[in-house]
């Protein structure tokens, strides 16, 4: 391996471990879980950190070889070109791009003719006064992020999938050379 290639592999690692470490940082906050935070000025921003720090984790860890793969309570769905989805990688790279690209028409369409620009946040059971679409939580223990017709759990998907990614990663002999990683995984993984 020449010099080059060996600098671009430690920052691809420290950048790594950045997000491994945001998120899980957020995760231990239970801020994302807390049905208080949903209201707050900044559950959006941690939400929109969390999913795209996850993204890069998913890939990272399916590059590595050791991917994270679930289908639990992901419907699936055939978009445009490739913007479907029928796991957890597909899931979170479609709220990915919807959440950073806010006219992506596919991510955002509840009918052949209504197209949303709102996210809604159901928490538990309880129908909200907004939703318009025909997806709920299905989990009192849960907060599900709707747009459009989509809907992503904050604890069934994203922070088991954090977890997930976490444990998957740090496995990988590239990323044992930072022991903090392996405290984290140890508190978070049980």
């Amino acid at each position: 391996m020449n010099q080059k290639q060996k600098h671009q592999d430690d920052v691809e690692d420290l950048e790594i471990v950045n997000a491994l470490y945001r998120t899980q940082r957020i995760i231990k906050s239970k801020f994302l879980e807390r049905k208080s935070s949903v209201k707050g000025l900044f559950y959006m921003s941690a939400l929109m950190e969390f999913i795209i720090h996850l993204k890069f984790l998913l890939e990272s860890a399916e590059k590595f070889s050791v991917p994270v793969n679930f289908n639990d309570d992901i419907p699936e769905f055939n978009g445009q070109r490739k913007d479907g989805y029928r796991d957890i990688n597909g899931l979170v790279k479609f709220f990915r791009d919807a959440i950073c690209h806010q006219l992506a028409f596919d991510k955002r369409k509840i009918s052949k003719k209504m197209v949303s620009r709102a996210s809604i946040f159901q928490i538990g059971t309880t129908r909200s006064a907004n939703d318009i679409g025909e997806h709920f939580c299905k989990y009192n223990d849960d907060i599900a992020f709707i747009m459009g017709d989509h809907y992503v759990y904050i604890k069934r998907h994203l922070i088991r999938a954090a977890n997930e990614a976490l444990v998957q990663l740090t496995s990988h002999n590239r990323l044992a050379f930072y022991p903090h990683l392996f405290k984290t995984r140890t508190k978070n993984s049980r």
